[in-house]
């Protein structure tokens, strides 16, 4: 199954985000900041972006 998960890089969000990667789920993050090397995301500008429906 293909999730989005918003809040994936506070402790509560790490810790579901990793459950449903080794439960064979596709995880999107959604992040405020620019992704990380080791965390890739989608980034989201929280004021006013429109996400690209085919990269989620």
């Amino acid at each position: 199954m293909r999730i989005v998960i918003s809040g994936s890089s506070g402790l509560i969000g790490r810790a579901i985000v990793a459950e449903l990667s080794q439960a064979g789920h596709e995880i999107t993050r959604l992040v405020r900041g620019g992704p990380r090397a080791d965390r890739p995301a989608t980034f989201l500008d929280p004021l006013g972006d429109f996400l690209e429906p085919l990269r989620l």
